[in-house]
């Protein structure tokens, strides 16, 4: 009973017999599940965030240390269901990390080193930033602990009445095809923390739980025609029935 008791203080649970890192989780999201356009070929901008959940009154992991922050992060996204939709373009954030809104890797004036690519049939994209002094971005407070902004995907619509669904997942998922390292150690914070990998923070912990560990967020993009269109469309349809009942 001590024993748990101790484990549970360190933010360690164990559930059927596995161990979870309950106190301080890491993911990546978008700034919605869904992105709509109104016709074929619309550039939508999808944002990208580093999300950090807090509970139990657990420490952001972003914010402790000196230097703090990011030193560098990396996503990847790819088409997983339907088709019509298209990434056409990645880019990294290069706000200052003092910005109010979306504070980003330009620390003291010193823009981000990016490495990124798109496949050529638009199907999937990565994206590695990382600093070029300190300390990092640490992001904005949010009600379950805080987000940094890491950039944004542009992604040209479909056709009309198309969906494609994308998945946002850690850099390691980039195939080395797109020029992808295959290897973790790519979302760090300047204590050395791999945010990918669950409870990398040694022992005692910090324990988190790594991004890896999923579930990975889907988006979809949708092409739904304008109600305008529709109504010209049942108006035709409509027309051309009268025509037809003239006839007889």
């Amino acid at each position: 009973m001590i024993r748990s008791r101790l484990l549970a203080a360190l933010g360690i649970v164990f559930i059927n017999g596995a161990v979870s890192y309950g106190a301080v989780s890491y993911s990546y999201v978008t700034d919605s599940p869904t992105y709509s356009a109104n016709a074929a070929g619309q550039s939508l901008t999808v944002k990208v965030y580093l999300d950090e959940t807090l509970t139990a009154g657990s420490t952001s992991l972003l914010t402790e240390g000196s230097p703090n922050g990011l030193v560098g992060a990396g996503f990847y996204a790819v088409e997983t269901g339907g088709s019509g939709a298209a990434i056409s373009a990645i880019t990294a954030n290069a706000n200052s990390s003092t910005a109010t809104t979306d504070p980003g890797f330009n620390v003291a004036g010193s823009a981000p080193t990016v490495s990124s690519s798109v496949a050529g049939d638009g199907s999937a994209a990565r994206l590695l930033e990382s600093d070029n002094s300190f300390p990092g971005p640490t992001g904005l407070p949010t009600a379950f602990g805080r987000q940094v902004f890491l950039g944004t995907l542009n992604i040209l619509s479909g056709p009309s009445g198309s969906t494609t669904t994308y998945t946002l997942k850690t850099y390691v998922n980039a195939p080395t095809s797109l020029g992808g390292s295959a290897q973790d150690s790519n979302t760090v914070t300047y204590e050395f923390n791999d945010l990918d990998v669950t409870n990398n923070g040694g022992s005692p912990p910090p324990a988190y739980t790594g991004a890896d560990s999923g579930p990975f967020q889907t988006f979809a993009v949708t092409t739904t025609p304008e109600p305008s269109s529709l109504m010209l469309g049942g108006l035709a349809v409509g027309g051309l029935l009268i025509r037809r009942r003239k006839a007889r």
